[in-house]
């Protein structure tokens, strides 16, 4: 009797437990299954934006171009930081708008009409510039940058030449010299 009854209440503990495991695995799997429900279904269209900002993007980096002085320190070319801002179509859907806050916010005055035409053409990956940017706009510019999601500033170094006409012969000032080995970068040198 004493063992039947021992056995019962091994059955009863067990069976408690096992209950209790159910149960909390019950609510852990409704957890899961509401939190996944949220990011695939809820929040589908801001996930789907998300993934696109964060996609492989290129972006070009022009080699960095020193500045060529002549014999008496004369700056006879030089590069210069350009910024300009740009606009993403494929970031915002209301780019549009967008590009008339910036305008109203900043003066720009863009001709929004020839814009939308350029931009119904336009990649939507790729950026079109709008304006360049002074630095009191671009400062203006970052104060509300969290009003602007498909608008950059992007920044591109753009080569002068103060002397516009002279600059042309910089390459061919130097004196030849006395190889005509064949570099790695296939340059060839004049022999005398």
């Amino acid at each position: 009797m004493e063992k039947n009854k021992t056995s019962e209440d091994s059955i009863k503990i067990l069976n408690r437990r096992s209950f209790i495991i159910i149960v909390f695995g019950a609510i852990l799997s409704l957890i899961v299954s509401l939190r996944l429900f949220s990011l695939q279904v809820i929040n589908f269209n801001f996930y789907k934006k998300k993934s696109v900002e964060n996609k492989l993007s290129i972006k070009l980096t022009p080699p960095l171009r020193g500045n060529i002085y002549d014999s008496k320190k004369n700056l006879l070319a030089g590069s210069s930081s350009l910024y300009e801002f740009v606009v993403f179509k494929n970031l915002s859907k209301d780019h549009l708008h967008e590009i008339k806050k910036l305008d109203s916010l900043i003066k720009l005055n863009l001709n929004f009409d020839e814009i939308s035409k350029h931009l119904k053409k336009y990649n939507e990956y790729t950026g079109f510039s709008l304006s360049r940017a002074s630095w009191e706009q671009i400062v203006e510019f970052e104060k509300n940058k969290f009003l602007f999601s498909s608008i950059k500033i992007i920044e591109s170094k753009k080569r002068y030449y103060p002397f516009q006409n002279f600059s042309q012969i910089i390459g061919y000032m130097g004196q030849p010299t006395q190889s005509s080995e064949l570099y790695s970068k296939g340059v060839f040198h004049l022999v005398k």
